[in-house]
Order: structure tokens, then sequence, then C-alpha cells
């Protein structure tokens, strides 16, 4: 053991430097939920969750993915001009969006989820720019080994999220104003904690660069906005269909009971398995970038995680329901009812965690891209047919659930023969 951790110091240090901040990040929210709770109805709190998740489920493809880029070349300019067109990236997806949004309304269109968001849905291209914002700046401070500010910056979005959520409540009492603009508030400080990614970011988007030194670069990485974006979509549009779906079929209150049940589930899973993620791709970068092999990296990553989480997911899928009903009050307990359902899918997407980093670094976008279509795919078939069936809520989870298993064993198996086959073909004289 004294070997492992001396050969892996520097990896295990900045993962726990990830895991202190999400630890804490994670001790604030259970702390205010139970107040949260008792200050917002379900309803109004899926009207939110619909709104955070149309904005997570738009956000990866605003910057087209250039962001995955940035820790792969060694050099440095290159990786400044990576970034010079994120930015550039993100603000035209913005534009584009927030003038098909309106056109959407002058048009006197009506689709179901945007017309539950009501007004809100003016402010989804906010939205969405400040969550790929985010994602540039911890991307580039990932490559910079920057963990403590990426860490610093997620406790402070949390505190401020939460104690404004809070105050608007006692104030105004229970409405979607004071839920999603605490999000906002949340993610705004994130930006100002940021702020010398920010300032990186800025000045690679307005310092001079010669058009083709740019477009060389486009072209270069290409294959991160052709395979690797519509990839990042369709994941989190599969991670976020539950929200959409059960507030578009069923109500806003079940989808913010299921949102209320994630939101649990994502501070063992934000702790740790988000935490070794962004690390191990930096990780990883390094590794392929000196030709060895990722292999022994990804067993110890994901076998730690699944040795881990083992028994708190095996709890969780035993004894949410009375949990929740104590922590959060009566009204929450269909929530930990949805908890139950899902621990198999978390436990499997807190072991799969290694695998997308191998899949970037790799350069294996294609498969990436394949498996998340017909992840998403099977979902949508299990919703579909339980929608055909007159399913209940918790029925319909369930098949959302097996197909996602289901989806995770797959990407695990993929990444370890993709890791098998770079191997064979560095052997190779």
């Amino acid at each position: 053991m004294r070997k492992l951790v001396a050969t892996h110091s520097e990896f295990l240090g900045n993962v726990a430097m990830m895991m202190s901040g999400r630890t804490i990040a994670a001790v604030i929210a259970l702390f205010t939920m139970p107040i949260v709770s008792r200050l917002f109805t379900p309803m109004d709190f899926g009207v939110a969750a619909v709104f955070v998740s149309v904005c997570s489920t738009i956000a990866p493809l605003a910057s087209l993915r250039y962001e995955a880029t940035f820790v792969l070349p060694e050099d440095r300019r290159e990786a400044t001009l990576l970034m010079s067109c994120a930015y550039r990236v993100t603000i035209a997806v913005t534009a584009l969006l927030a003038a098909a949004l309106l056109a959407y309304e002058s048009l006197g269109l009506r689709f179901e989820t945007l017309h539950m968001l009501g007004h809100w849905r003016l402010a989804l291209p906010l939205g969405v720019f400040l969550m790929t914002v985010i994602h540039l700046q911890e991307s580039w401070l990932t490559r910079e080994k920057r963990f403590g500010v990426v860490s610093t910056s997620l406790v402070t979005g949390n505190v401020m999220t939460s104690l404004s959520r809070i105050g608007f409540g006692a104030l105004l009492g229970t409405s979607v104003y004071g839920l999603i603009l605490g999000y906002v508030a949340g993610l705004l400080s994130r930006i100002g904690l940021m702020h010398e990614s920010a300032r990186a970011g800025w000045q690679a988007l307005f310092g001079h660069r010669r058009r083709g030194e740019l477009w060389e670069t486009f072209r270069r990485y290409s294959d991160f906005p052709r395979l690797n974006a519509p990839a990042a979509l369709v994941f989190a549009a599969g991670q976020n269909l539950p929200v959409i779906v059960f507030g578009a079929v069923f109500s806003p209150a079940v989808a913010g009971l299921y949102a209320m049940a994630n939101r649990l589930a994502q501070v063992p899973v934000a702790i740790v398995a988000n935490s070794l993620r962004r690390v191990f791709l930096q990780k990883a970068a390094t590794i392929v970038q000196e030709g060895r092999s990722l292999r022994r990296a990804f067993v110890l990553s994901s076998g730690t995680l699944a040795l881990i989480g083992a028994l708190p997911f095996l709890a969780v899928a035993l004894v949410s329901q009375e949990i929740c009903t104590w922590l959060l009050g009566a009204a929450w307990t269909d929530a930990g009812g949805f908890l139950e359902i899902m621990a198999p899918w978390l436990f499997m997407a807190w072991v799969e965690a290694p695998c997308n980093p191998v899949f970037i670094v790799l350069r294996r976008q294609k498969f990436w891209l394949a498996m998340q279509t017909s992840l998403t795919l099977m979902r949508l078939a299990a919703f579909g047919a339980a929608y055909w069936l007159s399913a209940t809520p918790p029925e319909t989870l369930r098949a959302f659930v097996v197909a996602s298993v289901l989806g995770s064993l797959v990407t695990i198996v993929t990444a370890w023969l993709l890791i098998g086959r770079a191997d064979a073909a560095q052997s190779t004289p």
C-alpha cells in the first residue's frame, strides 16, 4: 500500500483536493436541503428542475466540446488557441439559441416542456452560457492542475445557491423565482471564484489571432465537434430525460420528486466519482503523452470505486424512503422511493466514472457517440413502452434504470477493449 501511494501520490493528492471541496459542498447541500424542501413545494421544485435539466442538456453542445481538448496538447500556445476557439463557439451557439427562442415565441409554437417553464424559457440562453463558461474554466484549470480553485468554486457556488434559495423562500414563500434565481446566483459565484481562468479565457478570445491559425486549430481537433459534442449532447439528454419526461407526461410535481431524489443521489457521486473523473482525465492525458498504457490506472480507478461504493449504494436501495421522510418531510416520501429504484443505476454510473476520459485521450469519439446514442435510444424505448402500458412513475423509472445499467456495462467493457487495442498498436513495430 505504501508503494502504491508513493507511486501515485500526485494523482491521489489531486483527487483528495477535489474530494475535499466536493465533500464540503455535499455537506452544505445535506444541511440546507431539509430547509429548502420545507420552503418549496414539489411542483415549484419540478419546474425549476426542468429549467436546469434543459440547460444541462444543451450546455455540452454550446462549446462543441472544445473544452475537452485543453488537456491534450503539450504546447501551451496550442491549448490557448483551443480555448479561443471554445469561447468563440460558445458565444455563437448561445446567440443562435436566443434567436431560436425568439422565433418560437413569435410563431406561437407550443412544446409541452417549454410551455411548462413559462416566461423562464427566455432565460435558457443565459443558463446555458453560464454553465458552459464554468465547463471551460474548469477544463483550463484542470490542465493547469489548479484543482484547489475548482474545488473552492464548487463550495462557494453551493453556499450561494443554498443561501439564496433559503432567503427567497423565507421572503417570498414557495416560487419558481427563488429556486431559479438562487441557482443562477450559484453559477455566477463559481465563475467569479475562477477569475484566473476567466481572465485567461477572455485574453484568448480577444487576443490577436491569425484567422488561418484558428482555422487550423478548428480543423486539427474537428473530431470533437463532429463526434464528442453530439455524444455529450446525447449523454446529457439521457441523464436529464427522467426530469423532462416526468414533467411532460405526469406533472411538474412528479418531476420535482425525482429531481430531489437525484439531488440526494448526487451527493456521494459528486464527492468521489466526479472528482476522480476530472483528475483522471489529466492523468490519462499525461500517460498517453508519455507512451504508457492506461490499463493499470483504469483498473485501479474503476475497481476502487466499485469496492468503495458497494455497501453505501446497497443502503440506498434499502432505506432511502425512511431517510427522505425524516430528512425532507412527509411531502417528499415518494422521492425516497425513487431513490431506492435508482440505486443500481447510480452504482454503475459511479463505477464507470473513468471511462469517459479513456475515450477522450485515445481519441475514440466514434465509439463514445455510438454508445451514447444507443443508450439514449434504449432509454427512450423504455419510456415509450412504459407510457404505452400506462405505467406508474415508479414503474417508468424502473424501465429507465434497467436500460441505464445495461448501457454502463457496455461502456466499461468497451473502454477496456479500447485500452487493449491501443496497447497492441503501441507494441506493434
